[in-house]
Parts: C-alpha cells; structure tokens; sequence
C-alpha cells in the first residue's frame, strides 16, 4: 500500500479543521407572515454578535431591531434594514439583550411572508464595527467597512470560500496529474 501523497494530507486538515472557521453558523430560521402596514414581533435572548437576514418570500417585508423598545417600529429603532430585497442587520455583541425585532409589512403588499434567519457571528472581532452599526443600504448608520467586501466594492472570499476552493484546486490535480 502507497502512503498517502501530501495533497490528500492537506486535503483531509482542510476537512477536518476548515469548516469550523465559518464566519456565520446558523442558529435559527422564523418563518412569518405580516399584514400590510403591521409588525410581527420577536424576542431574542442569544448573547453575542448576530447577523438577521429577512429573507421576503411574497411582498416586502423589513427588519427594526430595538434593545430598549419591546415593539421597535419605523420611528423608535436602533438597528434597521429597509430594502426592497433581502433585509440583514449585524448586531455587536455589546448590544445590551433581550433584544427586540419588528417585523414590517410594507403598504404595498396585502400580506407578506418572510423567513427571518438568525446566525452566529464567529468572525464579527475582526470586522470593524461602529458602535450598533448597520451594514445595509437601508442603512441609518454608516460603517467603514461591509463584511465581506474590500474597498473597491469587490467581494471579498470568506475563509470557508477559500478553503473550499483549495479544496477543489486540490483534487483537480490529484485525479489529472
């Protein structure tokens, strides 16, 4: 029997060490309806940074996200995503808990659903936040950097996408070399 060729070695690290460096682990996902002009309302209990993603399935629905009001709306918030496509907020870990989010229905739809998914933040010290910034266009804060895109407005690759990639280059030359 050959010993195992150094590629399939690294290939094996990759696998077995790779996946845990995954910037966002998914921790749930809330799906919803909502009524045109009308909130759904969540209480989050997680501690740490968190990253929401309001994903609208039918209509426009938004995301507010308030630690201090139990039912934060379009007037009373400290983080929001106002878009007509995929809503996402990035919450610091410092943002004091339980954390309240608003669900909005937007006028122009008579009901919208939504998929609200909320994910672990592994990789959120390493980004520069400002204070309870918020990362989207909809945005009312302004942040220096969005995750995951350089300053030129290129998407940057994650570690995960990297080693995916390795992974592939990887057995591309083991089975054609």
């Amino acid at each position: 029997m050959q010993p195992a060729q150094p590629a399939v070695w690294t290939l094996l690290f990759a696998c077995v060490v790779g996946w845990s460096w995954a910037e966002y682990v998914l921790y749930t996902v809330l799906p919803g309806r909502v009524t045109s002009g009308n909130y759904s309302n969540y209480k989050i209990l997680r501690e740490g940074y968190l990253r929401l993603t309001l994903e609208s399935i039918v209509g426009d629905a938004d995301l507010y996200v308030s630690d201090t009001n139990q039912t934060p709306n379009f007037e009373d918030y400290e983080l929001k995503s106002a878009t007509c496509g995929e809503d996402t907020v990035y919450i610091d870990g410092d943002m004091k808990r339980p954390l309240w989010v608003g669900v909005y229905g937007y006028v122009s739809y008579e009901v919208s659903s939504y998929k609200m998914h909320v994910y672990i933040d592994h990789d959120a010290r390493q980004r520069t936040y400002d204070g309870l910034a918020q990362l989207d266009s909809g945005s009312t804060r302004d942040q220096e950097k969005k995750p995951g895109v350089n300053a030129v407005g290129e998407k940057e690759e994650s570690w995960a996408e990297f080693i995916v990639l390795t992974i592939i280059k990887i057995l591309f030359e083991v089975l054609f070399s």
